[in-house]
């Protein structure tokens, strides 16, 4: 039931969403609980951190403001510029924020917090050998940057390079020992490398440097649900809830324990705040559709499954479910051209598989009847 076993973490500063693993899904069953876990799919995400050079108190429209009347105030001092370009950073404005630390740089190629911000901006563009060229310009400008090696780090993570991801967050930790986000992001490597002990170990470093640090309380909560362990993980979830209340992740997370345990309510309530929080973040209509399923909400249950798939076409997961919920209403046709998708997408999907065969071997009963 679950698409993956890696959880919402974070790197150090900045937040992006990682990918998601296959889960086990369908057949029949009379329990409810059950046909939760049969029709549900529960994906824990990772999020790894990067580092800014700003810290900011405010929110970012007064930054915006702030630092847009610095830049009029001082057109020539680059430090107003790459400030300006965090600012647009938050707002979500990339191209602005890239136009603002390049402007930076233009007039003082030597300022090492507008490489490592153009290369946050990079990152989140997707554009990572850019990124990791402003990173490694910023190491070299300033060898003992460990915020900068932490970020080569988070490059490499993010091309799936783990071995030179885990050497820049080692070189970061050589620098700066005390660096709780080099630690959790280490963490999330050796989460997804199977290292179990190397990773709560790194988990825990993390939040004895950095008590606050929700997002490494929430990976921990998904570290200790890989290891079956619901109780912990719950308690992780909600000390990253404490910390981080409008934590959309975190509550979907909580949503997928209390689904887990049985607790349908308690996962109806999480996934709907999750969603408040994001529309489009389509795990969650996903699962919440498996809630509707599993209460006989078949109608409710098939709203959500066409959301998560309006915003993730190739969602081979919602595809089945919601052949599952036509074929549990009797709309054979519509539930094995839904399976029919599930296996063009994935063709080695067992419970699609095992869903279209029950359909065919109904449909071959009736006939020989």
């Amino acid at each position: 039931m679950f698409k993956k076993a890696m959880p919402e973490t974070e790197k150090a500063g900045r937040t992006k969403n990682r990918g998601k693993a296959p889960v086990d899904n369908l057949c029949n069953t009379s329990s409810a609980l059950k046909m939760l876990y049969i029709h549900a799919l529960f994906i824990l995400v990772i999020i790894p951190v990067a580092f800014t050079t700003f810290k900011r108190n405010k929110l970012w429209q007064d930054e915006l403001l702030l630092w847009e009347d610095v830049e009029r105030g001082s057109p020539k001092k680059g430090r107003g510029y790459t400030a300006l370009g965090v600012a647009y950073f938050d707002k979500g404005d990339f191209d602005k924020a890239v136009t603002r630390h390049l402007t930076a740089l233009k007039l003082n190629p030597d300022l090492v917090e507008a490489r490592i911000n153009l290369g946050n901006v990079y990152s989140k563009q997707g554009r990572l050998d850019e990124a990791l060229k402003e990173y490694r310009i910023a190491v070299e400008l300033s060898p003992g940057n460990a915020k900068a090696y932490n970020n080569i780090g988070n490059a490499y993570y993010d091309r799936g390079e783990f071995g030179e991801a885990i050497n820049g967050y080692l070189n970061a930790l050589r620098l700066k020992p005390d660096l709780p986000e080099a630690y959790y992001n280490l963490g999330n490597i050796y989460s997804k490398q199977g290292r179990s002990d190397e990773a709560l170990q790194a988990y825990r470093m993390a939040l004895e440097l950095k008590p606050e640090f929700a997002e490494a309380h929430s990976n921990l909560g998904n570290f200790y649900l890989s290891q079956g362990k619901l109780k912990e993980a719950e308690d992780e979830y909600l000390a990253a809830l404490r910390l981080k209340s409008d934590s959309e992740k975190a509550h979907y997370n909580l949503g997928n324990i209390y689904a887990k345990q049985g607790r349908l309510d308690g996962a109806l309530q999480e996934y709907e705040i999750a969603l408040r929080l994001d529309p489009g973040y389509a795990e969650a209509h996903n699962n919440l559709g498996s809630v509707y399923f599993s209460q006989g909400r078949l109608d409710e249950a098939i709203g959500e499954y066409l959301t998560a798939l309006k915003l993730n076409a190739d969602f081979v997961e919602a595809h089945t479910n919601l052949g599952n919920a036509y074929k549990k209403k009797g709309l054979m046709d519509k539930a094995k051209e839904e399976f029919e998708i599930a296996l063009k997408l994935r063709p080695d999907f067992i419970p699609a598989q095992k869903a279209i065969s029950s359909i065919d071997s109904k449909s071959q009963t009736y006939e020989s009847k």
